[in-house]
């Protein structure tokens, strides 16, 4: 398993790299509670991208993308040029994107994202991001992605200053996701298909 050779660079950013939450959830018990004391954010560079292609290209992650990525079965398989060509493309458009490591060892277990789709009318000058959390199928159900979306969130408005983040809702999500989203304090459209929250500070 790869490992964040440098979990400071973050925190050259932004002093906000590691969360912790007091909800302890009743399906995890301590070890959750511990897990989400211990997650923050490493930011990659084109020389770090091994971990990124494992995540896209492993079939227990990407079961959410079933129907789309290679031949639609969900996974991708990129060389590493393509890796970073992709990082580039994503920094050129001034989006966000990060690895979700455990600060006790800094092995990685997901990613999240922030991006900015102009095109459909949410350039970054709005203020309005979409947002990504993924994390690594193996480290699922261990309070990793509630953790990993406070500090995403916690980074969006602290550091980016956005006014909103919002997620869309695939129909299969499955309740248990949603809940987290709701903890964390984001609210459902009317339309039942985006998560919201809003900056109260900005």
């Amino acid at each position: 398993m790869a490992k964040a050779e440098n979990c400071t660079a973050l925190r050259r950013i932004s002093p906000a790299t590691t969360v912790s939450c007091q909800r302890e959830s009743k399906t995890g018990g301590i070890e959750r509670m511990r897990n989400m004391n211990e997650v923050k954010l490493h930011i990659p560079n084109g020389d770090e991208l091994e971990y990124r292609r494992f995540l896209i290209a492993d079939e227990e992650t990407m079961t959410y993308n079933i129907g789309y990525g290679d031949n639609g079965g969900g996974t991708y398989h990129h060389t590493p040029e393509q890796a970073l060509k992709w990082l580039e493309y994503w920094n050129s458009e001034g989006n966000f994107y990060a690895y979700v490591a455990r600060a006790s060892d800094d092995v990685f277990v997901g990613e999240v994202s922030i991006h900015f789709p102009a095109d459909y009318g949410y350039p970054k000058e709005k203020g309005v991001g979409w947002i990504g959390v993924v994390i690594e199928g193996k480290q699922r159900r261990k309070g990793y992605g509630e953790a990993a979306l406070r500090l995403l969130v916690e980074y969006a408005f602290n550091t980016l200053h956005l006014r909103r983040l919002l997620d869309d809702i695939p129909a299969d999500r499955n309740e248990g996701a949603l809940r987290v989203f709701d903890r964390v304090g984001f609210r459902r459209s009317t339309d039942g298909m985006v998560m919201e929250i809003i900056n109260n500070k900005e």
